[in-house]
């Protein structure tokens, strides 16, 4: 075995291995990619509602989270998100369970309620085709969050803003079947940091595999897997989802993930989601089953 082969192993070892620092990995929601196979047109909203359970914790989350989906040239979409959500946190606070994320000027046991409630972090961003080059088939993925939503609701949503870039390659199996495999930057511009202190928003990258079976408008079969490390605290996870027409212009999603480390970082370990998405009229580009 060469040395440079044996090298990659020993990192892969490591990387499988490693044991993540007790801390936190603050929630963020996939970025969306809607493609041509996923509905008639890039003009819709998607309405998602989510209950997400920890029973290590007891925290649970009740989520309503509102997509707004809008042409942007080429291909790409524009997206805006805004989640409402009730968190509740039963007899175990933010700062008994990480207490190195509290800045020095909060109380102790911040915060106090065994649950809360409020509109959390508006999130703004564009996904397409790169179209360029041997890129052709690759998308692109930018999102961004911004500091609209009170720091109460950490993990879940918070004042900072996580900034993403991704790259999503697609390979095309046949038979409306697709494997996307895709990678991402995270990094966080600013911070709250009268409450919570820059612990509380690691930086770090996430990579990914989704394989996709389109079966016409609005149907599709979906398998994921998720890995990140946000320094040295490692997220993994896997899921599926399933899609269907129910109006002519409207589909419904199911979705379940789980989260499969049993740290002490993650915010929960499952993840179930309803999703209703309402499609605004159809653009030529969309017909058929192409993918970009």
């Amino acid at each position: 075995m060469s040395r440079g082969l044996a090298a990659v192993l020993l990192t892969l070892v490591l990387v499988v291995t490693a044991q993540p620092a007790l801390a936190q990995l603050p929630y963020l929601d996939p970025l969306p990619h809607f493609t041509a196979a996923d509905s008639t047109s890039r003009k819709a909203a998607i309405f998602d509602i989510d209950r997400n359970e920890d029973s290590a914790t007891g925290w649970s989350l009740n989520r309503l989270l509102v997509t707004v989906v809008l042409p942007a040239g080429g291909r790409a979409a524009w997206y805006l998100r805004l989640p409402v959500m009730t968190f509740g946190r039963e007899d175990l606070t933010v700062a008994q369970r990480w207490p190195g994320v509290i800045g020095e000027d909060e109380a102790p046991g911040w915060p106090h309620e065994t649950s809360g409630s409020g509109i959390g972090q508006l999130e703004v961003g564009v996904t397409g085709p790169v179209g360029f080059g041997i890129l052709e088939k690759w998308r692109y993925g930018f999102g961004m969050g911004l500091p609209t939503a009170g720091n109460d609701l950490y993990p879940w949503s918070a004042g900072g803003m996580p900034v993403r870039l991704q790259l999503r390659p697609g390979f095309d199996l046949g038979g409306g079947r697709h494997l996307w495999l895709q990678g991402s930057y995270l990094m966080h511009l600013d911070a709250s940091r009268e409450t919570l202190t820059p612990e509380a928003f690691p930086n770090g990258i996430q990579v990914g595999a989704e394989y996709a079976w389109y079966r016409g408008r609005g149907r599709r079969w979906l398998l994921t897997w998720d890995w990140e490390d946000r320094d040295g605290r490692i997220g993994h996870m896997v899921g599926a989802a399933a899609w269907f027409p129910w109006t002519r212009s409207g589909s419904v999603g199911l979705r379940v993930r789980h989260e499969l480390r049993g740290t002490e970082h993650r915010p929960a370990a499952w993840f179930f989601t309803v999703s209703f998405r309402f499609d605004g009229s159809t653009d030529a580009s969309a017909l058929g089953l192409d993918t970009d």
